[in-house]
């Protein structure tokens, strides 16, 4: 998400070369991915420890994350 908007790229302190591979991955992400992402991992992380299998949740959560790229590529066509 820092990288959507070039007014805060300078906010990360990382090396030119993650910089660029940032870039290039910021752009292949729409917002809305990005959003529905990160909404997945807050919600496996803040549930994380009350869940009585802690495996299968986070499995759940890669299942949900992996929905959401089969989903844009489905766009894309």
């Amino acid at each position: 998400m820092v990288y959507k908007d070039a007014i805060t790229l300078r906010l990360l302190e990382v090396g030119d070369n993650i910089k660029l591979k940032y870039k290039e991955q910021s752009a292949n992400a729409n917002a809305h991915f990005l959003v529905d992402a990160l909404k997945i991992t807050g919600d496996a992380d803040v549930h994380f420890k009350a869940a009585k299998n802690k495996r299968l949740h986070v499995e759940l959560a890669i299942m949900k994350l992996s929905s959401l790229t089969a989903i844009e590529g489905q766009k894309k066509k």
